[in-house]
């Protein structure tokens, strides 16, 4: 869909553009008197996560998380005595918003996050 963010122009060269709570990536796109014109590159929206599953399990078992804007994900940590340690990357649909994993020999309950270009989220099952 379509979202109408709060804009401020600057000057003809620069618009600073508030980005809206669930964006996606994609093109970004400009309409004023002249017409529409789009970005011939996308936007790529920080990663959310929405949930994981399964919530337990054994070293080696496929865990699938479940969010938007995944593109280009690098990594998947997961909790580990002392930090994190990284899960190999089995599978994903970035155009259905997953990534399934392979739980990590060393990792521990807590949190799980993903990296992308556009930054980090990090679950909060």
């Amino acid at each position: 869909g379509r979202v109408s963010p709060n804009f401020t122009i600057t000057n003809d060269n620069v618009i600073s553009v508030e980005v809206p709570v669930g964006i996606r990536t994609g093109p970004i796109s400009i309409t004023g008197p002249a017409g529409t014109r789009s970005s011939s590159s996308n936007y790529f929206a920080a990663p959310d996560i929405s949930h994981f599953s399964p919530m337990n399990g054994l070293p080696g078992v496929f865990v699938t998380i479940y969010g938007t804007s995944f593109h280009n994900a690098s990594a998947v940590r997961f909790t580990a005595p002392g930090g994190f340690v990284n899960a190999p990357i089995y599978s994903w649909n970035y155009s259905l918003g997953y990534i399934t994993v392979v739980a990590p020999t060393n990792g521990i309950t807590g949190p799980i996050t993903v990296i992308a270009p556009a930054g980090s989220a990090t679950s909060t099952d």
